[in-house]
């Protein structure tokens, strides 16, 4: 299946991190519970977006993720999640993407994390 993604291609949704789930994500793990959302909960809003939506149903593999941190993502706040495709490149028989995943508030960049996925290109 291929993907027609494009560099520059952009989505943005409203988000809010559920107080309930970030306190079963934070017992799961033996965390402190504390209204800061754990990082790594991020990776669930991934698939709300229709630009990620076509790997769900095919294998892609991580290689790569870079996490920029300016404030902590709070329980309850309302962000602004922006999702924006950085680089597509063929390389050999794969597909590599590279996209980004922005919470913000206003003109506040609270993180940006960016990963980097490659797929099999099937002809």
């Amino acid at each position: 299946m291929q993907h027609f993604l494009n560099v520059g291609d952009r989505e943005v949704k409203a988000y809010c991190f559920d107080k309930s789930a970030v306190q079963r994500y934070q017992q799961f793990f033996n965390m402190p519970q504390t209204t800061t959302v754990p990082l790594l909960m991020t990776a669930r809003v991934w698939p709300l977006f229709s630009l990620f939506r076509p790997f769900k149903e095919t294998a892609i593999r991580l290689v790569a993720t870079e996490i920029e941190t300016h404030y902590p993502l709070k329980v309850g706040e309302h962000y602004q999640v922006t999702m924006a495709v950085l680089k597509v490149q063929q390389i050999k028989s794969f597909q590599r993407y590279q996209m980004a995943l922005s919470f913000d508030q206003g003109d506040t960049c609270h993180c940006r994390i960016i990963q980097t996925f490659v797929s099999r290109r099937v002809s």
